[in-house]
């Protein structure tokens, strides 16, 4: 019975998401009229409503309210509620009004401290106590990286949540590996939440998530990463290798800018995924290859749990497609040329008027 209870979680969390993301993204838009309008850094040509984080992390946030009335989730983990309401605040705030990016930083590093304190494997075995000040600031440093990825990486129809639905569904898998059924039932929401949102997400999106969203979205990946490499369900390089797709493509992406001296905090369209939107390939060609990718990462990622592997091998091989991935973008881009599309005119279409 108590497991039919827990399995009832993500089939109520893909419906409610699915809905609630629906109703925003239509009749809803009245009440919240929120719009991404494009600017530099879009893909898309007209306004486009930004709410799916607002109903995707509500569903999520039930979710994980229901499951805790289980006493599967350690206390840890739901001390880190605390972070996901701080994030989910001030993200709400920054779709509405632009938040500088110094406040933006503060709060990712205020959750991240909290993650850190709660979650972070303490590896006293090969660091001096000494330095074990140092290793929190990394983790803190690490996770709000980890926020800003999914943030970074939102910026074409459907790429965020193919990555969130495939990304904590390996999760899940890993969970059944385990035996652990808390941690396999809290990814599966996650899942089956981004999924219900990515019915109206793909191409062409009738709804964005938003920094609502895709902050969170990081910052979850980050907390399950941590509760699993705590509680040994997998070895470290495991969520690297998950996640990969967008570790790869927003660290190498950002670090081109900051060695070229370009703001890292202004609106580009540098990673690879629009380099070949704006190379010519359509949005659904380049999902498509992304999407292949993911799939890839995410199989490695459970391969080596399965196989009890410490994901060296594994980790060779999505280098490996991801370098052959950025070599496809430069071939692409030499073949048809380097160019850059205009920016988007705002236009206006029929379900965007007031």
């Amino acid at each position: 019975m108590q497991s039919l209870v827990w399995w009832g979680i993500p089939v109520a969390a893909f419906i409610g998401s699915g809905a609630l993301t629906g109703f925003l993204a239509g009749p809803g838009m009245r009440l919240v009229p929120l719009l991404d309008h494009p600017n530099a850094r879009s893909l898309h040509s007209r306004p486009v409503p930004k709410t799916g984080g607002l109903a995707m992390v509500t569903v999520i946030t039930c979710s994980f309210v229901a499951l805790s009335t289980t006493g599967t989730i350690p206390a840890p983990v739901t001390r880190c509620g605390q972070a996901l309401l701080l994030l989910w605040g001030l993200s709400l705030v920054n779709d509405q009004q632009e938040v500088h990016p110094g406040y933006r930083l503060a709060v990712h590093l205020m959750a991240g401290a909290i993650l850190a304190g709660n979650l972070a494997p303490v590896p006293a075995q090969w660091v001096p106590e000494a330095l074990l000040g140092l290793v929190f600031i990394w983790y803190v440093l690490g996770i709000a990286w980890a926020v800003n990825l999914f943030n970074f990486m939102d910026g074409m129809d459907g790429l965020a949540a193919a990555m969130g639905f495939l990304g904590f569904a390996g999760l899940a898998a890993i969970g059944i590996i385990k035996g652990d059924s808390g941690y396999t039932v809290a990814n599966a929401a996650v899942a089956a939440s981004v999924a219900g949102f990515g019915l109206h997400n793909f191409p062409p999106a009738r709804i964005f998530m938003g920094d609502s969203g895709s902050t969170i979205l990081g910052l979850l990946a980050a907390a399950s990463s941590l509760w699993a490499v705590q509680s040994e369900l997998v070895p470290p390089l495991v969520p690297c290798i998950l996640f990969f797709p967008f570790v790869a493509d927003a660290t190498v992406t950002l670090w081109r800018r900051a060695v070229s001296g370009r703001a890292l905090w202004q609106p580009h369209r540098e990673h690879h995924y629009q380099r070949l939107v704006l190379a010519g390939w359509s949005q659904r060609r380049v999902l498509l290859l992304y999407f292949g990718f993911i799939v890839l990462c995410v199989m490695a990622a459970v391969a080596t749990v399965w196989f009890d592997s410490t994901g060296w091998p594994a980790m060779g091989l999505v280098v490996a497609a991801g370098a052959g991935i950025g070599r496809l973008v430069k071939r692409v881009e030499t073949e048809r040329g380097k160019h850059a599309l205009p920016l988007p005119r705002v236009t206006h279409c029929g379900e965007c008027k007031q």
